[in-house]
């Protein structure tokens, strides 16, 4: 019934007793349905994490943000279990109807980014059904749109100090996620508090999760990603430095980026309209062509 909340659509495998490893949360409904987005969260974060971005859609889009083993105060064992990518399949399949759009956000680009290239997850297998239930082999792959990744094409861009300012980074970012969220009702104390506390339950294993997958970069095949990508970053990200992205787009077949003004590490909370209309500008370019485009130029700045 429009109005009520509507029930989340749950994986069968649990975790923390009986709570389920991924769920589904429609966040922007439309009754006739013709284009479906799933919102994939970083570390420590949750499907919450995108409600600042849940309206501003086209009235025809249905979007969905999912809940991720990674998610804050999930159990942390995710990160024991080998293939943490496999969780995003999950996901992505769970969502009715397939799927025209994923947007992943800081580690769900990064396992999303390892997946593609290295052919585990096939993204022509999660493509939206068309009129005349159009077989899935002939079906156009879903469009990508990587927020904050993290990104180097060398090995030589990692030294040993790397290390230290990586991790230093990362308790920064968990705190200013925890503080942007709470839209200013914590005090900067409280949000320390918290971060140092998320950070314990994230764990070392957690944290070596996300860095080896960072340290794994140089060896992306991303001449393997041939879906349409788009690149999103925030012009101020200390975590993912916005050069990264724009170096990623440059190595993807069939990728541009776009920076947002003013806006770190989380420009789906920093800058939502913006946010909303770049993704939604995607969705038309992918409309518009019905085939994934090269944009061949890099731009560095978008407004909505």
């Amino acid at each position: 019934m429009k109005g009520e909340e509507p029930e989340p659509i749950e994986s069968s495998e649990r975790g923390n007793g009986a709570e389920a490893a991924v769920r589904l949360h429609r966040t922007g409904e439309t009754e006739r349905p013709r284009r479906r987005v799933l919102l994939l969260h970083g570390l420590s974060n949750s499907a919450a994490v995108w409600n600042a971005v849940s309206r501003g859609w086209p009235e025809d889009t249905e979007v969905w943000a999912a809940d991720l083993p990674w998610r804050g105060g999930f159990d942390a064992t995710w990160s024991l279990t080998g293939d943490s990518s496999r969780w995003l399949r999950t996901a992505m399949g769970l969502v009715p109807g397939g799927l025209d759009l994923v947007v992943a956000h800081s580690l769900s680009a990064s396992l999303l980014l390892d997946a593609l290239g290295n052919g585990s997850l096939d993204p022509a297998e999660y493509a939206a059904s068309g009129p005349g239930d159009v077989e899935p082999c002939r079906r156009r792959p879903p469009g990508t749109m990587f927020v904050s990744p993290f990104y180097r094409p060398d090995p030589g861009d990692f030294e040993w100090e790397s290390i230290a300012s990586s991790l230093h980074d990362f308790e920064r970012t968990i705190r200013d996620g925890i503080r942007l969220h709470a839209g200013g009702r914590l005090s900067d104390e409280k949000s320390e508090e918290l971060g140092r506390l998320m950070c314990r339950k994230i764990g070392p294993y957690g944290w070596l999760s996300f860095f080896n997958l960072y340290l794994s970069t140089p060896w992306l095949l991303t001449e393997r990603i041939t879906s349409p990508c788009r690149v999103l970053v925030g012009d101020s990200d200390a975590a993912a430095p916005p050069e990264e992205g724009f170096r990623l787009a440059e190595n993807l077949p069939d990728a541009s980026a776009r920076s947002l003004s003013d806006c770190g590490h989380f420009p789906m909370i920093e800058a939502p309209e913006e946010f909303v209309a770049v993704a939604s500008r995607f969705l038309a370019e992918l409309d518009d062509t019905g085939a994934p485009r090269a944009v061949p130029e890099t731009l560095n700045e978008v407004s909505a």
